[in-house]
């Protein structure tokens, strides 16, 4: 399955085309970021954003040395779907996680995880090789 395709699933799936979610992209020489956000319509539009999305977060001290980032994904979910996402062997039960600390760590992880190898390096090496 192509990437695109498997994102565009996932946040089909997590939101249930009812919860807010928004990419934002830009290559490393744009000034602008292309946002694009949900729920899913035919009418979608991508527009332009100067300043970082999410930036209180996103460029927390620790990141700041990596500067801005190239792609920012924001998706907001119930718990009732984040806890499907940490059951084992595809079981549609939901787990018995209720700190939603541990949920939003799992999601991060897994989503992390699932997407880490469609990334290309950098110049700086900062993102992951493709294995």
């Amino acid at each position: 399955m192509h990437p695109r395709c498997s994102l565009n699933n996932f946040l089909l799936v997590a939101t249930r085309n009812k919860y807010p979610w928004f990419i934002a992209t830009k290559n490393p020489e744009e000034g602008s970021y292309h946002l694009v956000d949900g729920p899913f319509d035919t009418k979608m539009k991508i527009v332009e954003q100067q300043d970082i999305p999410l930036a209180d977060i996103v460029m927390r001290d620790a990141y700041k040395p990596l500067g801005a980032p190239s792609t920012i994904i924001y998706v907001e979910m119930d718990k009732s779907t984040a806890s499907t996402m940490l059951t084992e062997w595809q079981l549609r039960s939901p787990s018995k996680v209720s700190s939603l600390n541990v949920l939003r760590r799992s999601i991060a992880e897994h989503f992390g995880v699932k997407y880490r190898n469609y990334l290309k390096p950098d110049d700086s090496g900062a993102a992951p090789p493709v294995s």
